[in-house]
């Protein structure tokens, strides 16, 4: 009998929680919190129903129903709610009591993921990505959230750090999308160390290997300004006029152009200078 009740909570999940409640007359009081914070979010009332799944949770956070709770009570506070702070505070439940180890991975996917893109608490980020990754074996999610580590180590200044992640990322054999996005990266850093020219070396590379792909990302852009950058203003307008007829919006490429044409002429001195 307790597998066929297992069974049917891990098919139809809080649904059949909630009629397991009503058919045995809810004899816990947990179950009737529980059945009481359903109520609340059906009727759309998602701050109480946290409370209530919070109590649940806070009366038997290791049980089935306490799980069930804080994943419940996470879902809502991520999303409808929009309270990062609360959201953490259940998944971290759901990783520490679920005796399930897809829901223990799902929630630290959650966990990681409100850190770097609801937070921006990128050393937080790296500490749970770090987590995540000794979870999960899948080398294309391996190298997914390799790719945002060394985002997060690059938005900390981190740079040596970040690079030495994109190396691990490219290694494997990937998908073409997440190693461009490894390669932008990749120029990104250059940039910031202001070596631009290692960076304009990765961008045309990218042009010539990616040229759809390289056009919706504006690599030209980053490119012309690392020829900007190292006074190579011929290349740099060149790159620009390149891009007449084909960027979204005309006017920024022109605008830009003019910019790096009065450069050239009060920089006489300066490579690509042309009278």
């Amino acid at each position: 009998m307790q597998t066929k009740w297992i069974f049917l909570i891990s098919k139809f999940g809080s649904t059949f929680l909630v009629l397991l409640c009503i058919f045995t007359g809810c004899t816990s009081q947990e179950g009737r919190i529980f059945q009481e914070a359903m109520t609340q979010m059906n009727e759309g009332s998602f701050k109480q129903a946290i409370v209530e799944f919070e109590k649940v949770v806070k009366r038997t956070p290791d049980s089935t129903l306490g799980v069930k709770a804080a994943k419940e009570g996470a879902r809502l506070s991520l999303y409808e709610m929009k309270d990062f702070g609360k959201a953490l505070e259940f998944l971290k439940l759901v990783i520490l009591y679920s005796k399930d180890p897809a829901d223990r991975v799902q929630s630290q996917k959650q966990l990681a993921g409100i850190y770097f893109d609801n937070l921006q608490n990128y050393r937080m980020a790296i500490r749970e990505y770090t987590k995540l990754l000794q979870l999960i074996f899948s080398p294309a999610e391996q190298a997914q959230y390799r790719i945002i580590l060394a985002r997060s180590y690059f938005y900390l200044g981190e740079f040596n750090q970040s690079e030495a992640e994109i190396k691990e990322v490219l290694k494997a054999n990937i998908d073409p999308g997440l190693a461009f996005s490894a390669i932008v990266l990749q120029g990104n850093i250059k940039v910031e160390q202001k070596a631009f020219a290692a960076a304009a070396e990765i961008y045309k590379k990218l042009i010539a290997d990616h040229p759809e792909r390289a056009l919706q990302e504006n690599i030209h852009l980053s490119l012309a300004v690392c020829y900007e950058e190292s006074r190579d203003f011929a290349n740099a307008i060149k790159i620009l006029e390149s891009l007449r007829g084909k960027y979204s919006v005309p006017e920024y490429v022109e605008l830009r152009i003019k910019r790096v044409q009065e450069r050239q002429r009060n920089l006489p001195g300066a490579r690509g200078y042309r009278k």
